[in-house]
């Protein structure tokens, strides 16, 4: 048998991207829990100490969203989500 101590649990290291992300996730998801996404935005968020600023991470639940996010809401909200991040990359403001 190994003699080598089990390392404990410790958190996972920053993800480091070079786009902004926007995470939608339905609370009601019974497949991914909503929480998964929560534990991304903070890895993806976090400074990154050669550049000292955030990753732009935006995290958004919805209340009676399922795994899919199909409902005509849902879908609405993710092109209301994709318009403001497009238009924000090319420096427009959405109206």
């Amino acid at each position: 048998p190994s003699t080598k101590p089990i390392p404990t649990t410790t958190a996972p290291p920053p993800l480091f991207v070079h786009c902004p992300v926007r995470l939608l996730h339905g609370k009601c998801d019974e497949d991914i829990p909503w929480e998964k996404s929560e534990e991304l935005s903070k890895l993806l968020g976090s400074k990154k100490a050669s550049e000292g600023k955030n990753n732009d991470v935006v995290l958004t639940l919805i209340e009676d969203g399922d795994h899919r996010l199909s409902r005509p809401q849902d879908i609405e909200l993710i092109l209301e989500t994709l318009d403001t991040m497009v238009a924000e990359l090319h420096g427009d403001q959405k109206q």
